[in-house]
């Protein structure tokens, strides 16, 4: 019988939601994989370009970190397969709306920062970051 089903995620995304997995279960938030930009952002009335209203309709993030339910960060990964031409739509989509997004390259699988993998420690560092500032908001004094 013939494989009618595709692979969900390639090797390059299924290792970043393995990182993410990892760090959201000591940080409390939680990984998604292939999330469609209008299910995670409001984008009706928001004001954006109609091309980037028609791109969020149809694209999605490669995996997308919830906090409290809602879209806290977007991750990209640049694999081989990996088509440069809308990295600018969703650059602007993340910008426009305020969230924060990282672009992950092969080589961040596998690099260490501090003991972790590039991956985990770009998410670490917004959720410190986040943290810091709840608590004392933006003056460290």
């Amino acid at each position: 019988m013939e494989d009618r089903f595709r692979s969900l995620v390639n090797r390059g995304e299924s290792a970043v939601l393995n990182i993410a997995q990892g760090v959201c279960k000591a940080t409390g938030t939680e990984p998604f994989a292939k999330i469609r930009i209008a299910d995670a952002i409001r984008i009706e009335n928001s004001g954006i370009s109609d091309t980037l209203y028609k791109y969020a309709l149809t694209a999605h993030f490669d995996t997308l970190v919830s906090k409290n339910n809602k879209a806290y960060l977007a991750i990209e990964f640049d694999g081989s397969g990996h088509d440069p031409r809308n990295d600018g739509r969703k650059a602007a989509i993340c910008d426009f709306f305020k969230l924060p997004m990282i672009r992950v390259k092969e080589f961040h699988l596998n690099a260490k920062v501090f003991e972790d993998t590039a991956v985990g420690f770009f998410i670490w560092q917004l959720f410190c970051v986040d943290a810091f500032l709840e608590q004392y908001g933006d003056d460290p004094y």
